[in-house]
């Protein structure tokens, strides 16, 4: 703590430091901890995405699904790129509006591969009955996405 002539100061640098302690909320720290748990670990988040019963808010599963996806675990995360397509439309179809927007855009595989990207989103659209508008609307954003990027991609490449 800091200590200043009058105590009027000191309170309110105090109150200021404990604010920025607090701002290291459970939510910083679940998404931390997520980037660095074991294989087993990851597993069961992955399992608990699934969990229609659960009582954690979408607002913590987000901060979840941020550190389970982080670009530091490109690599451990390749043996969830094709669950992620398989269990996308089931999740649309199951949980809240809120909880199925929050897993497609914090849970998209991230690939250098654009245009194996690019092919799974397709086959995801053809796939996708009519009724699911949400969800179609959401993949062709992503797949206009997908495909600047491989045009961006194409021209650095020259």
């Amino acid at each position: 703590f800091f200590f200043f002539n009058d105590t009027a100061t000191t309170e309110i640098y105090t109150e200021q430091i404990v604010g920025s302690v607090r701002c290291v909320q459970e939510t910083d720290v679940r998404q931390f901890t997520t980037i660095f748990a074991t294989d087993a670990e990851r597993e069961a988040i992955w399992q608990s995405f699934f969990d229609k019963d659960t009582k954690e808010s979408v607002r913590m599963f987000e901060y979840t699904m941020l550190g389970f996806n982080d670009e530091s675990n490109i690599e451990r995360n390749q043996k969830y790129f094709r669950a992620y397509f398989d269990n996308i439309s089931k999740t649309f179809n199951e949980r809240s509006k809120e909880f199925a927007k929050a897993f497609f855009e914090y849970l998209f595989p991230q690939s250098d591969n654009v245009d194996e990207l690019l092919v799974e989103v397709r086959k995801l659209i053809q796939s996708t009955p009519e009724d699911q508008t949400w969800l179609v609307k959401l993949l062709r954003e992503k797949e206009d996405l997908l495909v600047r990027k491989t045009k961006v991609f194409d021209l650095v490449r020259r």
